[in-house]
């Protein structure tokens, strides 16, 4: 990502980090990276959902990267990123459930290295300076699949039918 920022052309671009101030680990990575570009990097504390949404409501691209080493683990980030049906960046890719979700929601792309990263987002900033947008078109039937909603749903039924067969052991 600094590959493209830094880039010859100088994207006119802002890195937004969500969350990552209140993580000491992670201000102390972004601050090492961004020595060379703070007028384009905002650090912010955790915040509630309502603006985490608002937040991405403006973006016109989410950037998520996976657990390192870490297989079958989704992150409440990237269903916050579906939600906000925009497209999403993997780098790199856990080669596991999150790149299995985003290709089967078509909700964005998986590159793997900092030079797969720097081009995909020249083409996209290019495409976004030509459009005003970045297309792509992601099934949003499988989106709304993952949506709090419908994973409430599915909840509640698996507890209906625990509560069921409770009482059909009850009555024998």
């Amino acid at each position: 990502f600094l590959d493209f920022i830094h880039g010859p052309n100088k994207p006119k671009t802002r890195l937004v980090f969500a969350g990552a101030g209140s993580d000491p680990k992670r201000l102390e990575r972004i601050k090492a990276i961004s020595l060379t570009s703070v007028e384009r990097i905002n650090v912010l504390p955790k915040m509630e959902q309502e603006k985490v949404f608002k937040l991405l409501a403006k973006a016109h691209l989410c950037v998520l990267t996976n657990y390192d080493g870490e297989k079958g683990r989704h992150t409440a980030k990237l269903f916050d990123y579906l939600a906000s049906q925009k497209p999403i960046v993997l780098c790199p890719s856990d080669q596991d459930v999150m790149e299995d979700l985003i290709q089967e929601t078509r909700a964005g792309y998986i590159v793997n290295t900092s030079e797969e990263a720097a081009a995909l987002l020249k083409e996209l900033y290019a495409q976004w300076e030509n459009q005003g947008f970045i297309s792509f078109d992601p099934n949003i039937a499988a989106i709304r699949k993952y949506s709090r909603k419908s994973q409430a749903g599915l909840l509640c039924e698996k507890f209906d039918q625990i509560f069921a067969e409770k009482q059909e052991t009850k009555k024998v």
